[in-house]
């Protein structure tokens, strides 16, 4: 179902707002009035909002005529009703938020989480000269404070992890170096971790690699 129909032709501001006239051109080109198949090329929650946004400056603009402005007006409140949202969805602002990071995958958590909080819409992002390791992303006030949250709690667990699966893949490759004090008894909590690197080594694939003076390959018979 389009998100909104005009039978009309478009003119003046209405015309030169590229998101109004893609979905007017997709709602209505070589398509009978009224066509579900239109509006399928802008549907995520953002593009549909950032729409509203352009119809209503439209709407409310005294230096616009007063058919240009109905029109968008009209548009406007079709667009709202199709879309289950209210005046008070569209008010939300937006603004570019900056999240700083300290290694390449930090930087991938990061995105992940911005592409889960925004419903897997397109991930757009900037950076800024002289302000390094960080990156910005267009974000409304709520949003930018899950993701902080998020990215806070899911960036300790996530170097715990890849601290445990570093240790699994020396030991798996046989890289490990014996204990100053082998006859050390364990905590809890570090018999809990060697369970956890266990687990990691059982699922690791042993890497082949060639050791100086050696006749086999480590993990690898020689043919």
């Amino acid at each position: 179902m389009p998100l909104y129909s005009y039978a009309g032709t478009m003119s003046g501001r209405l015309r030169e707002m590229p998101d109004v006239l893609k979905y007017h051109n997709a709602t209505h080109a070589d398509r009978p009035h009224g066509s579900k198949h239109g509006a399928e090329k802008m549907k995520s929650d953002q593009e549909i909002k950032d729409l509203l946004r352009q119809l209503r400056a439209v709407a409310n603009d005294e230096r616009c005529p007063d058919g240009e402005r109905d029109n968008a007006r009209r548009l406007y409140e079709k667009t709202l009703r199709r879309n289950d949202l209210t005046d008070a969805d569209i008010n939300v602002e937006i603004s570019l938020v900056g999240f700083r990071y300290d290694s390449p995958l930090e930087k991938r958590l990061l995105n992940q989480i911005i592409g889960h909080e925004t419903d897997g819409s397109r991930i757009e992002s900037w950076t800024k000269r002289y302000v390094s390791h960080t990156v910005f992303y267009k974000l409304t006030e709520t949003q930018a404070e899950s993701v902080r949250n998020q990215f806070k709690i899911y960036k300790k667990s996530l170097a715990k992890e890849h601290e445990l699966f570093y240790s699994a893949f020396v030991q798996k490759n046989d890289l490990g170096v014996k204990s100053k004090d082998p006859h050390k008894e364990l905590t809890a909590d570090e018999l809990a971790e060697i369970r956890a690197m266990l687990a990691y080594m059982e699922a690791i694939k042993k890497t082949p690699v060639y050791k100086a003076g050696a006749k086999l390959l480590t993990g690898v018979k020689q043919k």
